[in-house]
């Protein structure tokens, strides 16, 4: 099985981040994203709902 991933760089390609988020579906690593964004880059994600953010990261998902 094929993991689906996402970083801070895809989605903001300058961002000095590192953090990569993995999960079995695209979900999964966006709700992990998700939760580092709030927590790490809350002012990036401030005015997103968390259904809004999934969404978006999902779409950025890849494996």
């Amino acid at each position: 099985m094929h993991m689906m991933k996402l970083s801070c760089k895809d989605l903001k390609p300058d961002v000095d981040c590192a953090f990569e988020a993995t999960g079995e579906t695209a979900t999964d690593a966006a709700k992990t994203m998700l939760a580092h964004a709030r927590a790490d880059h809350a002012e990036d994600v401030k005015d997103g709902s968390d259904e809004d953010l999934i969404k978006m990261f999902e779409s950025k998902a890849h494996e």
